[in-house]
């Protein structure tokens, strides 16, 4: 079955509402037993309901009623379809037979607008050419048909997929993916962060339907077009979006795991930074973590040494990683090794020496060395310069390295 999962309706259980899936709905065989169990207990509402309809043609009177759902004839459903009595501030019911009904119906539209039932992915939405792919699946352009709208498709295979997640207030199990990615795009959206639309389950994969904000390309294939590494007035700015974007995770209780200048879609008309690809994501909590999801040469030196890592320092470390790899065009280690000894770092002559200090702090050997995101936003390196857009191809003064020693 195609699936997808309605952002409101999971809003809407986690405020209390009806759950949205169960491992079967009721049959009408246990909807009958339950009206069965509570028959003879005739209430004076029961009395109005029936009563206006006693002399009715076609109709049971309240005298007549039978007393379970198998004993209901077609003259009695035909008749169900024909009259209607209105109960004020209350449901309409005709029959207990369109009682029961309606409860089936209720809970049929809600399964329908969980999973798309109305129409296959492909009456949804023509796929375009591919925008890249990865370790678990593929990006493909897209184009919704009943609007136009610009999306993009992540196709990811089910084979060898194994992480799902309950979905926070619910009763709801999802791929893990879906999961985090559903979490940060209910409302309030972040402005840094690409929007999850819906989502199909098919046999043999999952279809992410995405915001595509056109025109876009990735930090990282930014630079290898332009063969050099950003200006520090462009990679501040991308830094304070991630910065962010990271803020806002946080207050969605998401760590994303994987941040990196693939993972980073900058629009080319507006600058503005949005953060991809959830597949490595996890619930942020103070517990350390004792698994390790993401770029290898990204991981933290705790995990090696200790096989687990805070999830808020370890995501500074991630940090300092890429603002290296934005102003350099260059990753600071090359090994594991390099991660857990003591290694030089060395910097073109063209980078400013605040710039230079933020990413050692940030890549502390020690995790309670390094600074917090707040911490960041106000050192000197971020809250100074010009905030105006240069091109990537500005000369840099000279091609002189310098180095520097994290502690």
């Amino acid at each position: 079955m195609e699936g997808k999962v309605n952002k409101r309706h999971l809003d809407e259980e986690a405020d209390g509402g009806l759950p949205l899936k169960r491992s079967r709905p009721e049959t009408v065989d246990n909807l009958s037993s339950h009206n069965a169990s509570n028959h003879g207990t005739e209430t004076k509402h029961d009395q109005d309901l029936y009563g206006d309809q006693a002399d009715t043609p076609g109709l049971m009177s309240s005298r007549k009623r039978k007393s379970c759902f198998i004993d209901l004839d077609s003259e009695d459903f035909r008749a169900a379809k024909k009259i209607c009595v209105k109960v004020p501030n209350g449901p309409t019911w005709r029959t207990p037979l369109a009682k029961l009904r309606d409860i089936f119906w209720k809970i049929l539209t809600q399964f329908k607008e969980l999973f798309h039932c109305e129409g296959s992915f492909t009456s949804l939405y023509q796929v375009g050419r591919k925008l890249g792919d990865g370790g678990f699946g593929v990006v493909y352009k897209g184009t919704r048909k009943k609007d136009g709208r610009i999306v993009a498709l992540k196709y990811i295979r089910k084979e060898g997929y194994q992480k799902f997640l309950k979905f926070p207030g619910t009763s709801v199990t999802l791929p893990s993916e879906v999961a985090m990615h559903l979490l940060v795009s209910r409302p309030p959206i972040s402005e840094h962060v690409v929007e999850l639309l819906e989502w199909f389950d098919q046999p043999d994969k999952l279809i992410l339907v995405m915001d595509y904000p056109a025109p876009c390309v990735d930090v990282l294939g930014y630079m290898e077009n332009a063969r050099r590494p950003l200006t520090e007035n462009m990679a501040r700015s991308i830094m304070k979006q991630v910065l962010q974007a990271c803020q806002d995770l946080r207050e969605c209780g998401v760590l994303h795991r994987d941040i990196k200048a693939e993972n980073l879609l900058w629009q080319t008309d507006t600058r503005k930074v949005k953060l991809i690809d959830f597949g490595c994501a996890d619930f942020l909590h103070d517990e350390p973590y004792t698994d390790f999801a993401g770029t290898p040469l990204f991981c933290p030196p705790e995990w090696i040494y200790d096989r687990k890592y805070d999830g808020r320092k370890a995501n500074i470390w991630s940090i300092g990683v890429l603002l290296y790899n934005l102003v350099t065009f260059l990753l600071p280690f090359q090994t594991v090794d390099e991660i857990t000894n003591k290694h030089t770092l060395s910097f073109r002559s063209g980078i400013s020496k605040e710039c230079k200090e933020l990413i050692c702090w940030c890549l502390r050997r020690n995790a309670e060395e390094r600074p917090t995101l707040e911490e960041m936003l106000q050192g000197d390196w971020l809250s100074k310069g010009k905030q105006e857009y240069q091109s990537v191809l500005d000369v840099f003064p000279g091609e002189k390295w310098l180095l520097c020693y994290p502690s």
